[in-house]
């Protein structure tokens, strides 16, 4: 069958007017005009409805790219060829916690009080200046000896002078029915150092926030805390099965109870005394008991900004940093010493070596009890405690710089390594306070009147100071989705995208006051002071958390 032409054009007209949407008005007369298409849509409205509710209008959908592109780059590589790099926006936020097992510098090896003539191992006795006879004479003195206060078997030569301001390190005692003497023996009243204290250990935590864009820049907040740490060293005792000593109590068992190993600590207290050469007095003894410790406790903090890598390779990236951090450090130093108040004489056998006791003789074979000998005690003074307590609180805040590596792909194994310096300002607060600081053996023997123990003998001072102090901190860390591995736990939903971790850091920080140190041993009439001692400090930590990433 066939249709005319005319037939076909005039139905093929009626099909498209029927099926077509309006696309004419006319209103009043007017000339037809078309009508906008999306005229009364909201610009922040997209088109075509579906599109992600994370696009955005152009220009992050545009003409000329596909929407959501977080960053574009174009370079040439090392062959010459032009590369375009596109990636998604895709920022990744993470969250961890970690336990952390911490080791804090302990205090350096110097002594306790003020400086002091030094030991002679040779003669066991004080080290003296040497009178030299530029071979034209026999030294003076060969072959005598002096006992340097009369305590028996010691022989000095009298070559060697001591004329020194510091110090004279040996105690001196009165025994019953005697005259004092002062024990030139390095093994009586032994003047202790810091470094017995050794490094101080604790536990803490630590914890960071942050995310890292697609590109590799970033951000992350982070702090950690050591919990408290101590370390102490103690010689003798001040009771027994809970009852304290008295010198009604050490008389009546002879003196058994003092113990001349305990230790001393020489005090600058501004007196001469001439005897065997000039020696500047002063020397405590704590014959009943001998504490010293050290308390510290850090935290700190900081933020920082990761840049885009400066190195990316398949398994590698190298980003710089900038930030600032935050740091406290808190530091205690307590000594407790006790004096019984007696003066006595020695076991004869103490003086083996070059020592001596007062009175006795010097070349007994049998093995030395460091304690008074029998009824040889005598009450000088009152039983008496010395305390002493300097505390330093370092408050550290100021910019750092470094570098981020980071070894590996994807989450199931990564190893990232931080290393960053810094330079920060440091305010130093000290507060220092104790009581009976001073040697009331040699006031009462060669002071002229001066009593310590009827006077009011307590101080306390505090003082700050301000500085700057560099700063190097090392991280390593390794992250692994172990705990998919684990039956039980990988069903938890709040451990999804949660990765297991461990690693160590460790921080330096120069010119960082310490408590022990930053003492001036000055003894009544004259009282302590703070005196700022610096050193090189560190802290280290391992730590074992997890990290939640979302």
């Amino acid at each position: 069958m066939r249709f005319p032409h005319w037939i076909k054009t005039v139905a093929s007209a009626l099909l498209l007017t029927a099926s077509a949407e309006p696309a004419l008005a006319q209103d009043g007369g007017q000339l037809p005009m078309f009508q906008p298409a999306y005229g009364t849509n909201d610009p922040g409205v997209l088109y075509p409805q579906g599109v992600p509710s994370g696009y955005q209008p152009y220009p992050a959908i545009s003409p000329y790219q596909m929407g959501n592109i977080g960053w574009d780059q174009t370079y040439q590589d090392g062959n010459g060829l032009w590369m375009r790099r596109m990636l998604w926006q895709d920022r990744e936020w993470f969250g961890s916690l970690d336990v952390t097992y911490n080791r804090v510098q302990g205090p350096s090896d110097d002594h306790l009080g003020s400086d002091y003539i030094p030991y002679d191992h040779v003669t066991g006795g004080p080290q003296g200046v040497f009178i030299p006879t530029y071979n034209q004479g026999a030294t003076p003195g060969t072959g005598t000896g002096n006992n340097q206060g009369g305590g028996g078997g010691s022989t000095i030569p009298v070559s060697s002078v001591f004329i020194d301001r510091r110090v004279w390190p040996y105690p001196w005692l009165e025994p019953a029915n005697g005259t004092a003497v002062s024990l030139p023996n390095n093994q009586l009243f032994p003047i202790r150092s810091l470094d017995a204290l050794g490094d101080l250990d604790s536990y803490g935590l630590q914890g960071q926030f942050g995310f890292f864009n697609e590109d590799g820049s970033g951000w992350s907040v982070g702090g950690f805390w050591t919990g408290p740490a101590k370390s102490s060293f103690t010689m003798g005792q001040d009771s027994i099965n809970g009852i304290d000593i008295t010198q009604d109590l050490i008389l009546s068992l002879d003196g058994s109870l003092l113990f001349t190993r305990n230790g001393a600590i020489p005090l600058d207290w501004g007196f001469q005394q001439i005897a065997a050469g000039a020696q500047n007095l002063g020397t405590a003894k704590y014959d009943l008991l001998f504490h010293y410790d050290v308390k510290t406790q850090v935290l700190g903090g900081d933020t920082n900004y990761y840049m885009t890598p400066i190195v990316q390779r398949p398994a590698f990236k190298l980003r710089p940093l900038i930030g600032a951090r935050y740091m406290n450090i808190t530091e205690q130093f307590n000594f407790r010493g006790i004096d019984s108040g007696f003066g006595y004489s020695l076991d004869d056998s103490v003086g083996v070596g070059g020592g001596g006791g007062g009175g006795g003789g010097g070349n007994n074979t049998a093995a030395a009890t460091y304690r008074p000998d029998a009824n040889s005690i005598q009450i000088n003074y009152d039983m008496y405690e010395a305390t002493l307590t300097n505390n330093v609180r370092s408050n550290l805040a100021g910019p750092q710089v470094g570098l981020r590596y980071d070894f590996g792909e994807g989450d199931e194994f990564k190893v990232w390594g931080q290393s960053v310096v810094g330079l920060m300002g440091n305010r130093e607060d000290y507060s220092q306070h104790g009581n009976n600081i001073g040697d009331q053996s040699g006031l009462l023997l060669f002071s002229n009147g001066l009593d310590m123990l009827a006077d009011d003998a307590r101080f306390r001072s505090k003082r700050s100071v301000n500085h700057i102090s560099p700063l190097f901190e090392q991280t390593f860390m390794a992250e692994a989705e172990i705990l998919d591995m684990i039956p039980l736990v990988r069903n938890l939903p709040f451990l999804e995208n949660t990765v297991l971790r461990c690693g160590y850091t460790i921080t330096f920080v120069g010119s960082v006051a310490r408590a022990g140190e930053s003492i001036d041993w000055k003894g009544y009439p004259l009282e302590p002071s703070i005196r700022p001692s610096r050193d090189v400090w560190y802290t280290s930590r391992w730590n074992l958390g997890v990290e939640k990433r979302f």
